[in-house]
């Protein structure tokens, strides 16, 4: 049986970058799972946004590794966001108008929800919030 976790932005920081609070705790979960059979799935918004954190918070010297890893054989499935993610999306934002939910947080919970994902390697609040179990919080 092959163990699917989505990875969020906060989860692929958490994995890179060893200033990141949830660092070690991302490191002893990648430990843990690298002897079973898993796949790590995250989507274009994901691997955009985590890109733009990288910049933002002066961590460019992390982007390359970010590539390399999500394209180098290792157990990382890329969900892209086609017309039909994104207005499930859309959908999902106004419907939630209540919560604080970025755009690209309702693109994971498509997803999720599509491939029936219960956890992310997330710190995100919002995970929790709407139905999934966040692994780093």
């Amino acid at each position: 049986m092959n163990i699917e976790i989505f990875v969020d932005t906060s989860g692929w920081m958490a994995i890179l970058n060893d200033d990141d609070l949830a660092h070690e705790s991302a490191q002893d979960w990648l430990t843990q799972m690298s002897p079973l059979n898993f796949s790590m799935i995250t989507t274009d918004y994901i691997i955009d946004e985590t890109v733009t954190l990288f910049r933002s918070r002066r961590y460019s010297y992390l982007i390359a590794p970010f590539f390399k890893k999500i394209f180098s054989g290792n157990p990382v499935q890329i969900e892209w966001i086609n017309e039909n993610r994104f207005f499930q999306a859309r959908d999902f934002l106004f419907k939630h108008e209540d919560k604080d939910y970025s755009f690209t947080d309702c693109t994971s919970f498509v997803v999720m929800r599509e491939l029936r994902l219960t956890q992310a390697l997330a710190s995100d609040r919002h995970f929790k919030q709407a139905g999934f179990k966040p692994l780093l919080c």
